[in-house]
């Protein structure tokens, strides 16, 4: 009788031949995916750093703005509120200094880096009348696109010198408006000198308090004004400040104030990391944010 079918050997050695192949198209498939988990991870974190750069240049080409005058350490900005000279617009500062604010230090990530960017407003009111060395009250012409509010903090500067003050009320009359300040002007100012918002930014890396699937800290990059922290990304893991003359790097900055009449290249380094493990691993990049700052500085 002839024989049909197939017998037992010859099923398994055909179910081992196929255990091999769908193993090893399991295995491609994985390699695969993985490469483009991977791909497309590294493509979100360069569109990250391309976003952050963008935010940096914005407040980085308004450091030091103070009308007509010209902020260096033969020109500081006092600060009338913290009582205090404010010898630069631009400080670097390594993420143990005491002078932070305590809402910064309780969360940078040790060994980085924090730089701060001080500045006025480009949208300016202009004074009325002239406001005498002592005073808590100025008057200023009405401007219908004016941003000044109460509790602002504020720069009241002309072409010699400048301070920072806060608002606390605000009252109209007669096509003026009065602003009451929080304290006495340290300088008198002319008819026709300047008022805007004051910012003062400082960018640091910090705890997010959340964890990688390991439970290692998430940090991401953070923006502090008027005293409160913001999360602007959890996809940056390390910052550092370079600066330089002339496009060539001169030395690393480890802290203090930077005078902008001495260097003209920032550079800052950061890490960007995605905040998950692709097939059990990091992915991260490291970025270069390269500023020139004297094209910003000669209408100064």
């Amino acid at each position: 009788m002839r024989r049909t079918g197939f017998t037992l050997l010859e099923c398994l050695i055909a179910l081992i031949i196929t255990s091999f192949l769908v193993t090893a198209f399991f295995r491609n498939y994985l390699n695969v995916k993985n490469h483009f988990n991977e791909r497309e991870g590294i493509e979100t974190l360069t569109e990250e750093s391309q976003i952050i750069h963008s935010l940096l240049e914005t407040d980085l080409q308004g450091t030091g703005f103070s009308g007509c005058m010209q902020w260096d350490n033969h020109s500081p900005v006092y600060d009338n509120i913290q009582k205090k000279w404010l010898t630069s617009p631009l400080s670097v500062r390594n993420a143990d200094d005491p002078d932070l604010p305590k809402n910064i230090r309780e969360r940078v990530k040790p060994e980085t880096q924090v730089i701060e960017i001080r500045e006025m407003d480009f949208f300016l009111d202009t004074l009325s009348n002239t406001a005498s060395f002592g005073s808590t009250h100025v008057m200023l012409n009405e401007n219908e696109n004016s941003s000044l509010k109460s509790n602002n903090f504020v720069m009241i500067a002309d072409c010699l010198h400048a301070e920072v003050n806060r608002i606390i009320k605000i009252t109209h009359s007669n096509n003026q408006k009065e602003i009451q300040l929080e304290s006495p002007l340290y300088f008198s100012y002319d008819k026709g000198s300047y008022i805007g918002n004051y910012k003062n930014t400082i960018y640091f890396v910090g705890d997010t308090h959340r964890t990688f699937n390991n439970n290692e800290i998430l940090y991401g990059l953070y923006l502090n004004e008027s005293e409160k922290s913001e999360e602007i990304t959890d996809f940056i893991s390390d910052m550092k400040i370079l600066l330089g003359e002339n496009g060539q790097m001169i030395h690393e900055k480890t802290q203090g104030e930077l005078q902008l009449t001495e260097i003209n290249f920032l550079k800052i380094q950061m890490t960007f990391t995605l905040p998950y493990f692709i097939h059990g691993e990091k992915v991260s990049i490291n970025q270069e944010n390269n500023f020139a700052f004297r094209e910003y500085h000669e209408y100064q």
